[in-house]
C-alpha cells in the first residue's frame, strides 16, 4: 500500500511534494505497493538473497524489481 500526499496528478507531473494535493484535498491518490523478501544465513546471520518489489500505478503501470545475491 502506497502512503504518500502526493496525489495521482502530482506523481504524472513528477513532483516531489504534494502541489495539487494541497490546492484539492479531494485529489485521487496514487495506487501502488511495495514487497520485499529476504534469507538469512542461519550461522552468519548475514542476507544471502534480497528481492524488492516496488508498484506505482499512473496513466501507466511502473514497476522495478531488484534481487540481490551474497557470493561465495
Amino acid at each position: 500500500m502506497l502512503e504518500d500526499e502526493r496525489s495521482l496528478l502530482d506523481f504524472e507531473e513528477k513532483l516531489n511534494e504534494p502541489y495539487f494535493t494541497l490546492l484539492n484535498a479531494k485529489e485521487e491518490k496514487a495506487i501502488g505497493g511495495f514487497m520485499r523478501q529476504y534469507v538469512l544465513n542461519n550461522v552468519t546471520h548475514f542476507i544471502e538473497n534480497i528481492s524488492l518489489e516496488c508498484s506505482l500505478d499512473l496513466e501507466k503501470k511502473h514497476m522495478i524489481k531488484m534481487t540481490v545475491r551474497l557470493l561465495d
